[in-house]
């Protein structure tokens, strides 16, 4: 890879999608023959007198058709972190269980029909499923999958995929001390998962099985498994089979695989799922923001995650095009530290976890924004701290100095609730106010401020702007407090959320006005070993409505439950959002066409449609 020049900030007008048109920078390679050794000069002899005769007419030779030229579809993507190479779910740690499916080496069971971001349907695509056909046992309470036949993994020694292999990996994912992000939410409702007689054998718990299962294990990466070989557990070992770069099914076949640096990958032409039409795909780590946009300026990389403005500076630049990514997101932070669940009321906790007794629940006076919950003094003093917080950041500042205006600071609630819908709240809405800021400090006890702990994440912007956090950290600095900025990458920092050590302020973002308001808000926000947490569990008689909320087949009552369990953290403001902004992607001009999908997070994804420009 070149060297990257590094760019300043530039200022931009109005952002826009750009047509274009321009010559492919797509690589030629032309075949020709080397040239014949020059012949050795003969001796000089005295040439002959010419005679009278004509020469005899010569034809013209042919003319020499040149070779042909091969062009190849070949695309480099620059993104800010590059996971490790490791595709067992059991090892999988924080956001890598989705790019490694979302990117296109691994695969999930089913796949949902493709609709324009940000829109996301129900409507699966049969002939692209894993599961040929099920069959749900309600009085059982079991779930049966038959397994599609000549779904190939990428080393012809591990065979195809069977129900063994399907088995392997749910099981894997939810195995003692597994890492997988939505290993909690599997326990949640699988008893066991086993394979016999050629099928797949689900026994669900009491509760029953999840209704929405097809769409939680499909492109959408809810709650996605990618499927590897149990062959290749077998004959390669433990070790050596998680980070096998043939282990996977997915539509490109990596033959490079370096952590912090680049993937190389192949388009598998013939694909079961979706032949892609690139040839072949590279991944380039490039962590800085500038230089990711000088990169794609320049031509040295195609496609590109940068926040909107730099998105709206690459492509008024390079003469290329954006590409929304996914559906607006509230970018603000959590409280954490707010473990409120007293028992192991769903029975997942873990052996030997007590819930009451989390790492990171202290609510002490080094750590005023923890309230604890059952004393009434704390937990008001607690939430004047939090709101007071809020109250010092300016939004509608934050969205035109880093958004450049592209984003929106209208009131946004966790989980995305806005004054345009039934269930809002005004109380909600934390607006900028500095006096009322201080009133609320004064009140808590704290004129002077404290010392605020901030964790930024600079690993996966496309979920919070690290920029956008930093500015909300200068908001605090300005109103008295002293802050300590952590900039741990989140792969890193994940097992805290885990272990419930989390108590900082953190960096993050919650599910837009867009999103849809009937998928089970409860989430990973209830006592559950090796689950994902962002610092708060809910006290036990609103986290019981978990399970309920899964088996609710109806989505207006599922909207009415999260109304209750949601609206619970936005009175409390334990998550507190600024600006909504709008993710998207800056392509070069050589880039033809690519139609990303709407996935959990607002990864790269669908790199399958990709096609350059010739």
């Amino acid at each position: 890879m070149k060297h990257y020049i590094k760019l300043g900030l530039i200022a931009f007008g109005l952002f826009a999608v750009f047509a274009f048109s321009a010559c492919s920078s797509d690589e030629e390679t032309t075949t020709t023959e080397a040239p014949a050794p020059a012949a050795k000069e003969a001796p000089a002899k005295e040439a002959p007198k010419p005679t009278a005769t004509s020469a005899p007419k010569k034809e013209a030779p042919a003319k020499e058709e040149a070779p042909a030229k091969t062009v190849t579809q070949d695309v480099v993507i620059g993104v800010p972190a590059i996971c490790p190479p490791i595709f067992n779910n059991r090892f999988l740690t924080g956001s890598c269980f989705e790019r490694v499916q979302m990117w296109g080496f691994t695969e999930g069971l089913t796949w949902m029909k493709h609709a324009p971001i940000p829109v996301q349907v129900d409507e699966d695509v049969p002939e692209k499923s894993m599961v040929e056909s099920w069959e749900h046992d309600d009085t059982a309470n079991t779930l049966t999958w038959t397994i599609r036949e000549g779904i190939k993994f990428h080393n012809p020694d591990f065979g195809t995929v069977d129900a063994e292999d399907i088995a392997f990996s749910f099981n894997e994912a939810m195995a003692e001390g597994s890492t997988f992000n939505r290993a909690g939410q599997l326990r949640a409702w699988i008893v066991s998962i086993e394979a016999k007689d050629g099928k797949v054998f689900i026994q669900c718990k009491d509760t029953g099985c999840q209704k929405d299962w097809i769409r939680q294990q499909s492109n959408y990466n809810g709650q996605t498994a990618s499927i590897t070989s149990k062959d290749a557990f077998d004959q390669l070992g433990e070790e050596a089979s998680l980070a096998d770069l043939d282990n996977m099914t997915g539509p490109f076949r990596a033959t490079k695989w370096v952590a912090g640096s680049t993937i190389e990958s192949v388009g598998v032409k013939d694909h079961w799922r979706h032949p892609p039409h690139l040839d072949s795909m590279t991944f380039v780590e490039i962590p800085e923001t500038s230089v990711r946009t000088a990169a794609l300026v320049n031509g040295e990389i195609h496609l590109s995650d940068l926040p909107p403005k730099f998105v709206a500076e690459a492509v008024e630049k390079s003469g290329g095009s954006a590409q929304q990514i996914g559906g607006g997101k509230g970018q603000g932070w959590f409280a954490s530290g707010q473990f409120w669940a007293q028992t192991d009321y769903l029975g997942a906790a873990g052996e030997g976890n007590d819930p009451a007794a989390r790492p990171g629940y202290m609510h002490d006076d080094d750590h005023p924004w923890i309230g604890e919950w059952g004393n009434d003094e704390s937990m008001e003093r607690a939430h004047k701290i939090r709101k007071a917080m809020g109250h010092m950041v300016d939004g509608e500042k934050l969205n035109n100095a880093i958004f450049g205006g592209l984003g929106s600071a209208a009131p946004l609630a966790y989980f995305g609730w806005t004054p345009d819908m039934p269930e809002w709240k005004d109380e909600w809405f934390i607006d900028y106010d500095p006096d009322k800021a201080q009133a609320l400090l004064d009140e808590a006890g704290y004129s002077d401020c404290f010392t605020v702990p901030y964790w930024i994440p600079p690993d996966v912007t496309v979920v919070i702007d690290p920029e956008f956090a930093e500015a909300v950290a200068q908001f605090w600095s300005d109103g008295g407090c002293k802050v300590e900025i952590e900039k741990t990458a989140y792969s890193a920092r994940r097992p805290t959320l885990v272990s419930r050590d989390l108590n900082v302020f953190f960096a993050w973002n919650t599910a837009g006005a867009a999103s849809p308001k009937d998928t089970n808000g409860v989430g990973p926000w209830v006592p559950r070993a090796g689950s994902w947490n962002g610092g708060f569990e809910f006290p036990d008689e609103l986290g019981k409505l978990h399970p309920v909320i899964d088996a609710e087949p109806d989505s207006d009552k599922r909207r009415a439950y999260n109304e209750q369990v949601t609206g619970f953290v936005a009175d409390w403001h334990i998550f507190i959002s600024k600006v909504e902004s709008t993710p998207y992607w800056a392509l070069h001009p050589t880039v033809a066409e690519w139609n990303p999908y709407q996935g959990n997070i607002p990864y790269f994804g669908n790199p399958q449609t990709i096609k350059m420009k010739e």
